[in-house]
């Protein structure tokens, strides 16, 4: 028996993913219609924490900037941590952590490149 079953407590989980079909449907494509795709070359990854109520709002989150390689390597250029407006209100200790993290922290990024920002950013998410 599972910890939730044994106290009662309803576990409820959404997942979001990118799924492909085994096979792919055969399209007919005019090569005149086709344009041509560019490669990605800057990525931006975010991830969120909220409040668990119904509301869902953003209480932090952090994110990372890189840039692809031509060979498919990810050069991580910068790296912050975002926060609701009114953390510091509504959770001060909350924010004096983010913020502690952050003035002490040294960001994750790709050793010996030039361009990358060692400091990890510090920001209100407007």
């Amino acid at each position: 028996m599972s910890d939730a079953e044994e106290t009662g407590m309803i576990v409820t989980a959404d997942f979001r993913a990118w799924t492909e079909p085994d096979r792919p449907a055969k399209k007919r494509v005019n090569k005149r219609q086709q344009l041509p795709v560019q490669p990605v070359r800057n990525i931006l990854v975010i991830d969120t924490e909220t409040t668990t109520d119904p509301t869902q709002a953003l209480t932090f989150g952090g994110w990372i900037h890189g840039r692809v390689e031509t060979d498919g390597t990810v050069t991580r250029l910068a790296e912050g941590i975002f926060h609701a407006d009114d953390l510091e209100d509504t959770d001060p200790d909350g924010y004096r952590t983010l913020r502690r993290e952050a003035l002490k922290g040294v960001a994750h990024v790709t050793p010996r490149t030039r361009e990358a920002d060692r400091h990890i950013r510090f920001e209100t998410r407007t």
